[in-house]
């Protein structure tokens, strides 16, 4: 939990004028540190795999950090 927590704070530090490439880049380092390091192996009874697609074309074409940083904070939520 303390990596996805870190992961998220990282949302906010990615720099001015980041492009899709690298919120593609950060948008895989979380789901996959989602996946592999969430306390809960089930999520809680939520549909991991459902909710970072959902969220993955919103966030790699966000047009800003704040956009990116934003969308993350809401999928992460939707864990509980």
């Amino acid at each position: 939990m303390f990596r996805i927590a870190m992961l998220a704070i990282g949302l906010g530090c990615l720099g001015s004028g980041a492009s899709a490439q690298t919120y593609s880049q950060t948008f895989e380092a979380l789901d996959q540190t989602v996946r592999t390091q969430f306390y809960d192996p089930h999520f809680g009874g939520r549909d991991w795999a459902s909710i970072s697609a959902r969220y993955r074309k919103a966030m790699v074409e966000a047009k800003s950090d704040a956009e990116f940083q934003r969308l993350g904070q809401q999928m992460l939520k939707e864990l509980g």
